[in-house]
């Protein structure tokens, strides 16, 4: 009778404690989830920012010039970094690895860069070389978008003013 009771209460302290144990693994899952994101995002940034080729071509493009081919061909291998890196968001999201609170911000975020005229042509082309439920949550965007075009700042669209030193 003891040695039962001992054995139930082993039983359970271990169930317990294998719970804990998973909860702990899921969290530091979702956390190194939260880590790779902030790196593909700030790698994206920082192309921008560092890359002064990348930004003259990304912001002619902006201005609707003509571009070399070369320079497009920047723009598209630019355009599938950008959709991989949130194809693999919306993955840790449906995963539950990306909160519902953050997946939303990421949302925003891509809806209001999916405006841009390279972000746009590039996923007519190439949208059928992503995951079937990212391509459905794009598509979404773009619906949406069809409905209220106004989330990115005229601002981006707009040539900066030169500096008297320049």
């Amino acid at each position: 009778m003891i040695v039962e009771l001992v054995s139930a209460i082993a039983v359970i302290w271990t169930l317990i404690y294998l719970a804990k144990q998973i909860k702990d693994s899921t969290n530091i899952a979702a956390s190194n989830a939260r880590q790779a994101i902030s790196e593909s995002l700030l790698s994206n940034t920082i192309t921008y920012f560092s890359d002064s080729e990348f930004r003259s071509i990304f912001n002619k493009h902006l201005k609707g010039e003509e571009l070399k081919t070369e320079q497009i061909l920047y723009l598209a291998t630019y355009s599938y970094f950008f959709f991989r890196s949130y194809e693999n968001i919306h993955y840790q999201y449906r995963n539950k690895l990306v909160s519902t609170e953050d997946w939303g911000a990421f949302r925003t975020n891509l809806k209001a860069l999916c405006q841009t005229p390279a972000l746009r042509d590039f996923w007519k082309r190439e949208n059928q070389n992503f995951n079937k439920s990212f391509q459905a949550e794009v598509s979404k965007i773009f619906q949406e978008l069809n409905e209220e075009p106004t989330l990115m700042p005229d601002a981006l669209f707009q040539p900066k003013n030169k500096s008297k030193d320049s």
